[in-house]
């Protein structure tokens, strides 16, 4: 939403395509109603559409690192992979990391080893990107 601002990202288990979300996710028709006040897309597709992130993804220039639980049923792993492929097609600095076996609340309740190679990588990404301070 904000291309420009940011030097570099880290995004994890987005929501980047509302109407995926509808169809694949356990909570997927909840999200579409608060982000749109839409119960169904065939009643307003265009702003499930509109409010779409990834509709906008080709304006972003900033280095993005994707993490997703490849179990995550809240907000399924193909909302990142759109995003990857998207930037990867346009030549942009993408990187996806999936962490197998892994659902919504990793950062609670996954794997230790899980959660320190998680937080390992966004200081990795930022001091690469941003420069360490």
């Amino acid at each position: 939403n904000h291309p420009g601002v940011f030097a570099a990202a880290v995004s994890e288990n987005p929501v980047t395509d509302l109407l995926g979300e509808w169809a694949t996710s356990d909570f997927g028709r909840y999200i579409g109603r608060r982000a749109i006040e839409v119960q169904n897309p065939w009643e307003n597709i265009e702003a499930f559409l509109a409010r779409s992130p990834f509709i906008r993804m080709h304006q972003n220039h900033a280095p993005l690192l994707l993490l997703h639980a490849e179990n995550d049923m809240r907000c399924p792993p193909g909302n990142s992979e759109m995003v990857f492929h998207i930037l990867r097609t346009l030549g942009r600095e993408v990187e996806m990391i999936r962490y197998p076996a892994e659902t919504h609340i990793m950062l609670a309740h996954g794997r230790p080893d899980r959660r320190v190679d998680r937080l390992e990588r966004i200081v990795a990404w930022f001091e690469k990107h941003l420069g360490a301070e």
